[in-house]
């Protein structure tokens, strides 16, 4: 069992301390205890150094899907916006018998962040940098930094770190940052919008009604930072997740993976690709192939839309990609 966080309505940010009638940590909390019941392992490679696989959980439909920005505009100054920032795309994908069908739109953030000395307003996109501290601060949460607070409004699950310990996962895995970076990125999380609406048909039992979800919420529902002046990586933070994510932890709707083996791959697909042999490639072995057909795994991705007009010129530049990840999953294959 991994070292969970013990922790009092006292150690919390100010900020939050009024709002609150109680906290519950992992030790406490049998949801928590169970999102959070695994170890680190080390393996023999090659009879070579013994190599750290490092664990931590996916959720099933929700990292599927497109929640990111894969092309296009990433940070703008207020006053450069485009007259479009809302991003929409189709969902569609079958996780564990169940069809997920609809769409879902990404609203950018509002960051304020200094330009040549002045501080400045920017649209901030959740991008490729937001993914990482995501999958960074989940890892978090699955060694034991996760809590559930009892807010005065209602009930909460939330990550309790330091921007160190964020920090270090980040480096671990080869995608340093410095501090005022991480901040941005956890800030564009908590202020960039996630809408989606969508149908969930039970593809095994035809007798079950279709389900259909319709939902409105930020990527992190509220963020906290307390500490000093010139503390940098010793400043506390407590990230609050989502209603959507929150509900997927009470109800079992996520997977264990080797954070480390998806998350050191350089490229954004091949880290995305990699969890989802992890959710949908159950009989992996060394020697057994993955089908699957390029453009369809791009849109899903993000890259490209279901409207585009792939050129020869585009194709060749999104098979490049592919090459340059299939190169790598070759050598990943036996830890999916």
């Amino acid at each position: 069992m991994s070292r969970k966080v013990n922790i009092s309505v006292d150690n919390l940010p100010d900020s939050l301390r009024g709002q609150i009638h109680g906290v519950e940590s992992a030790i406490d909390n049998e949801s928590l205890a169970l999102f959070t019941d695994n170890k680190d392992v080390r393996i023999s490679i090659e009879n070579t150094n013994h190599g750290l696989r490092a664990y931590s959980n996916t959720f099933n439909h929700y990292d599927l899907w497109g929640r990111f920005v894969r092309s296009g505009y990433k940070k703008l100054p207020l006053e450069e916006a485009p007259k479009k920032t809302i991003i929409t795309r189709r969902i569609s994908e079958k996780v564990d018998g169940i069809l997920y069908d609809g769409e879902i739109k990404i609203t950018p953030a509002v960051v304020s962040s200094k330009k040549d000395g002045e501080e400045t307003e920017f649209l901030v996109w959740p991008s490729d940098r937001e993914e990482k501290v995501e999958r960074a601060l989940i890892r978090l949460a699955s060694k034991g930094k996760i809590v559930k607070i009892n807010f005065k409004s209602g009930i909460q699950y939330a990550v309790i770190f330091s921007m160190n310990e964020l920090a270090q996962e980040l480096k671990a895995v080869g995608q340093s940052m410095p501090y005022p970076q991480i901040k941005e990125s956890l800030e564009a999380l908590q202020g960039s919008k996630l809408s989606f609406k969508y149908r969930a048909t039970d593809t095994k039992n035809t007798d079950v009604d279709d389900s259909f979800y319709e939902s409105n919420m930020n990527f992190l529902s509220s963020l906290h930072f307390s500490g000093k002046k010139g503390q940098g990586g010793n400043i506390k933070c407590v990230a609050c997740l989502n209603a959507f994510v929150h509900n997927m932890i009470d109800n079992l709707e996520y997977k264990g993976y080797y954070f480390n083996s998806a998350q050191e791959l350089k490229r954004g697909l091949s880290r995305w690709m990699m969890l989802r042999l992890y959710h949908l490639w159950r009989y992996a072995a060394p020697g057994k192939t993955y089908h699957f057909r390029l453009l369809s795994i791009m849109e899903k991705y993000g890259s490209i839309y279901s409207t585009d007009e792939i050129t020869d010129n585009k194709l060749k530049s999104i098979a490049s990609r592919y090459d340059h990840y299939d190169e790598r999953l070759n050598r990943k294959r036996c830890y999916i």
